[in-house]
């Protein structure tokens, strides 16, 4: 069975580079197939008279809604938990030397319809 929809996570840091730059990096991107409902059957005329196109369509819109959000990391110069803190610190250093100010750093999460319905 195809997904309904699809959810994008990815890091995004924000820094100043060394020359004074204000840079944007992505990095770590994961797809996810995500479903509403095994109870909807897509294959049946008989779900659009019963109204449950409608239904499938507003149940998608709102989990789109819901899995599309950013979770902060770092902002204004202090760490949203000591655990972040700890993985961070330690993965900008060896894997992105180049940052020399770090301004924020979020996980952003992105819900987008699959284009096979």
């Amino acid at each position: 069975m195809d997904c309904d929809y699809y959810v994008d996570r990815y890091l995004v840091i924000e820094y100043i580079s060394e020359c004074g730059r204000y840079c944007k990096l992505t990095t770590d991107l994961s797809r996810e197939p995500k479903y509403i409902s095994s109870k909807f059957n897509y294959d049946t005329d008989d779900d659009f008279a019963r109204g449950q196109c409608y239904s499938y369509q507003r149940k998608l819109e709102e989990k789109i809604e819901k899995h599309t959000y950013r979770q902060m990391i770092y902002k204004k110069k202090e760490w949203t938990t000591r655990g972040y803190m700890a993985e961070y610190t330690c993965r900008l250093r060896s894997e992105f030397p180049y940052v020399y100010k770090l301004k924020k750093i979020y996980m952003e999460f992105e819900a987008f319809r699959a284009e096979n319905y």
